[in-house]
């Protein structure tokens, strides 16, 4: 009786370790754009890929010599509760704690540009291949 009573204490503890592992936590970004009840609904590969996106889609550039009066369209925030894109857009001032998740962005076949209000930068989201690819490699690691 004894043995097997190690043997499923082992089996439980084994198993709990494994489950714990498979957990996806969000990162700081995902936190901060969705709500406890939102994350809570999303599946583990959701939260990886959401990690992913806020951290490794996009680039801020230097606007391209000549390029200064390019017709890009700025980036807009996004209300991820009722999904209405709101009024304010992208600015120099929000670069350092930027967190492309607040925003309604796009992920097309070729990289996406925003203008940036205030600078001469732009907002860079990478090519769906691109993104692709990266998140793959992100989730083998």
């Amino acid at each position: 009786m004894k043995t097997l009573s190690m043997a499923v204490l082992l089996w439980l503890s084994t198993f709990a370790a494994l489950s714990v592992q498979g957990q996806v936590a969000p990162n700081s970004y995902v936190l901060e754009a969705f709500s406890d009840d939102q994350i809570a609904s999303m599946s583990q590969d959701r939260i990886q890929y959401l990690n992913y996106i806020s951290q490794y889609a996009w680039e801020i550039v230097d606007v391209p010599e000549g390029k200064l009066e390019a017709d890009l369209p700025y980036l807009y925030r996004i209300d991820n509760e009722t999904k209405l894109t709101l009024s304010t857009v992208l600015s120099c001032t929000e670069l350092q704690n930027f967190n492309i998740l607040t925003y309604k962005y796009s992920v097309k076949a070729e990289r996406n540009y925003y203008k940036i209000e205030g600078c001469n930068k732009w907002l860079m989201i990478k090519s769906h291949k691109e993104i692709t690819d990266g998140y793959n490699e992100f989730r083998n690691i």
